[in-house]
This record gives structure tokens, sequence and C-alpha cells, in this order.
């Protein structure tokens, strides 16, 4: 699955997710669900070139897909340390709080599920501009709320999965600008 990422921030979450499932934490990941947006639009004309004036389709508007990049089904234990359900039922009403950087996930039958999408923490081509239109489109069309995620920031939050610690290539140790936090540090805190 590795070899399977658009981006080195994509297979650095992964490794998180990983760390997460090896633990208990996580009971299955998924790479890249499908939410169709729109079906795209077209019409018909007639192409007065030729003496039969052949009727032909025209598309005006594209089909718009929206792929986020991880579906995880999480286990209970990692409730209220790694994810909160959007919707607390008792109180019918969100319950995520800013202060707490925690996973947003969906309860859909008992299985507690979150959508991720992964962007870097600078985003030189400002794709996240983009991104977050898709989001509120999935949000508004599926009623799925897609988690917007940025590497490596995420790891100054939560914990430092223990691959990121070395290079991809030289295997050496990375040079990290943020106080490390491994799984077990995060988890007794």
């Amino acid at each position: 699955m590795e070899n399977n990422f658009d981006s080195k921030e994509e297979l650095y979450f992964y490794w998180w997710l990983e760390e997460l499932k090896k633990n208990g934490y996580v009971n299955q990941i998924k790479h890249e669900p499908l939410a169709f947006l729109f079906p795209g639009l077209t019409t018909e004309y007639t192409d007065r070139s030729t003496k039969k004036g052949t009727v032909k389709e025209t598309v005006l508007i594209s089909d718009s897909k929206y792929t986020c990049d991880f579906y995880i089904e999480w286990n209970q234990k990692a409730r209220g340390l790694f994810y909160d359900l959007m919707i607390d039922n008792s109180k019918d009403k969100p319950v995520y709080n800013k202060s707490i950087r925690k996973i947003l996930a969906h309860d859909f039958t008992g299985k507690h599920i979150s959508y991720i999408e992964i962007k870097p923490s600078f985003d030189k081509n400002n794709m996240t501009r983009l991104v977050k239109t898709k989001i509120a489109w999935t949000m508004d069309i599926h009623n799925v709320f897609v988690n917007l995620i940025k590497i490596p920031d995420w790891f100054k939050y939560s914990f430092t999965p223990k691959r990121y610690l070395i290079t991809d290539n030289t295997k050496k140790p990375r040079k990290i600008k943020y106080q490390v936090t491994t799984l077990d540090e995060f988890k007794n805190k």
C-alpha cells in the first residue's frame, strides 16, 4: 500500500494510522473512498454543417467526483483520545472543541468512521482552497464530514509515528523542528 499515495504527506499519515492500528486503536484503514458530487450536464444540438442536420451532444459541465485520502474505522478504545463523534446522540448537537485536536467521526450503526483529507502544512500550490469547497459539497450532498489534516503539523498535536523519525532515503534521523511525542507518551498525558 505504501506505493499508492499521491504525496509524501499521505504516506506519513498512513504511518501514523498504521502505528495506531498495531496498537489496537484502528480496526480498518482504506485509501481513497469516492463521492460523486455532480453527474455533469450535457445538451443536444443540431450540427448544421451537414445537410441532414445531425443531432449531437456536448458537455456543458463535466461531472465532479471527490476522493478523500483515507477512510478510518476506529476501535472504541480510541474514542476520546484520538477521535470524537461528530454528534453526541444523547445531546443531539456537535461536541467538537477546536482546542482539543481530535479527528471527528460519524456513527454508522455502531461503527465509528472518519474520512480524512491530507494536505501539507505548507501548501505552495494552494490546493487546500480547492479541497475545502469539495469538503463542503460532500457534507451538503452526502452528509459526510471530511477532516482536513495538515502534515507534519498534525504530529505536533498528537504523536509522531516512529517511522517518520527516520528519513525516507538515507534512513538517518530526520531533523524535526518540534518536540517529538511518542504514542506511549501521548496516551499517558
